[in-house]
């Protein structure tokens, strides 16, 4: 129950942060506030048939609560998984709030179809990301701030980060570069089953890191991202395994809720660089990346 109201204020103080870089943004810019919240409580509304007054300003206003809700909701959340033992390095714990406290409002937005993520420019997501990323800095520090002292733990012990946030992150790494490239989530197994296992894997991404940029390619959404999430979970299975962790399933969840995000991020990704004739620029950014959080996943 402590804890649960330590991330309902941690949540409260982020939401207050996040609103206030927003409306920072709004005073410098002269940009008018976003319709979208209040578009998709209404939408949500219209499709559980509930009648819902939109008189005056009501439909703004629904559209605040809602984001107050998801905010304080997030703060909660990250509590409660804090209090459970997984404990991050401050900056990677800012960064998984701020971009799941991002999935859980830009989410419903596009499953009810109130926006097209993929019609974003730059500037939107950037005005999207970065309050979010400040809101997930801001909860993580009162998380801390707001900890007992029998309970402060920063996440760290004698040789670096606490091993159960440690795996989880490096299976949500290896969930994203999967989604990225399918492949990458063989590279685990490979590394664990031998030297010709890993030749095969290798063998795998070279084939999808070439075969990726030819326009013939089908779009990686749909079908094919059930076998990236199953790549991926079964790579960061392999990776608690063979570290010899408690549980493995946290580890295959982390990978399969990392490859769907890299799947649809790097789509997105994939778009934005398609309407400014950055096709190939943009496919090779996504390998680095990939290749990046594969090289962190695997590290020991």
């Amino acid at each position: 129950m402590r804890s649960l109201v330590r991330g309902l204020v941690a949540g409260a103080a982020g939401t207050t942060v996040l609103n206030a870089t927003t409306y920072l943004d709004m005073a410098l810019t002269g940009r008018s506030a976003s319709s979208a919240p209040a578009d998709t409580v209404t939408a949500a509304a219209d499709l559980v048939h509930l009648d819902l007054p939109t008189a005056g300003s009501r439909e703004e206003a629904y559209g605040a609560l809602a984001g107050l809700g998801v905010g304080v909701g997030v703060g909660a959340v990250a509590a409660l998984v804090r209090s459970a033992g997984v404990r991050l390095p401050w900056l990677a714990e800012s960064a998984v709030i701020g971009f799941g406290a991002m999935a859980a409002t830009d989410g419903p937005m596009a499953v009810l179809q109130v926006t097209d993520l993929t019609t974003w420019s730059a500037t939107d997501w950037g005005r999207d990301v970065v309050p979010h990323l400040v809101y997930g800095a801001a909860v993580a520090c009162a998380l801390r701030v707001t900890e007992p002292d029998d309970e402060r733990d920063d996440g760290r012990d004698d040789e670096g980060p606490a091993r159960p946030g440690r795996l989880l992150l490096r299976s949500l790494a290896i969930g994203l570069a999967t989604g990225a490239r399918s492949s990458w989530g063989l590279v685990p197994p490979g590394l664990v089953a031998g030297k010709a296992p890993l030749a095969l894997a290798g063998g795998l991404v070279g084939t999808e890191l070439v075969f990726d940029k030819l326009p013939s390619t089908p779009s990686r959404v749909g079908g094919p991202t059930v076998a990236r999430v199953l790549s991926a979970a079964g790579g960061a299975g392999v990776l608690a395994r063979h570290e010899g962790a408690a549980g493995v399933w946290p580890a295959v969840a982390a990978g399969a809720v990392g490859a769907v995000a890299g799947t649809v991020l790097g789509s997105v990704w994939r778009d934005l660089c398609a309407d400014r004739s950055w096709e190939a620029a943009g496919a090779v950014v996504e390998d680095a990346v990939s290749a990046a959080l594969t090289a962190y996943a695997v590290a020991t």
